[in-house]
């Protein structure tokens, strides 16, 4: 799209002296809504005599909008920023940020909510 002064409804004591960069591109993409999982990402391994009895995460699904375009939708899924489990020997309550795959947008165009996960562990 080629920008010029006409391009621009401003009041009369603002005056357009340059335009950078001249042109632009624009591209267009058709969205869709629907609520998505949210799975923790886990990385790391527990010492050998702990294990993982269940993982709770709050919340579990949010709504998304996505773009058309993508391969799989019904595979959208969201995860957590990296939860490192090493050493870990007891039960843990995190707040974590979420990681979203390219075309993937929370639904008020604001920022992701913070996750909160609770993974339970006790020894075997």
């Amino acid at each position: 799209m080629n920008l010029q002064r006409k391009n621009f409804n401003v009041s009369n004591d603002i005056r357009i002296i340059d335009i950078e960069p001249p042109q632009v591109k624009l591209v267009l993409h058709t969205m869709e809504q629907r609520d998505v999982e949210i799975k923790p990402q886990l990385v790391g391994s527990l010492p050998p005599d702990y294990e993982i009895t269940s993982i709770d995460v709050s919340p579990s699904k949010i709504p998304i909008l996505y773009t058309t375009d993508l391969e799989n939708p019904n595979d959208i899924y969201l995860t957590t920023t990296p939860i490192y489990i090493n050493g870990i020997q007891q039960s843990v309550k995190l707040t974590t940020k979420i990681v979203a795959p390219k075309g993937v947008y929370p639904l008020d165009a604001s920022n992701w909510p913070d996750v909160t996960v609770v993974i339970y562990i006790h020894k075997k």
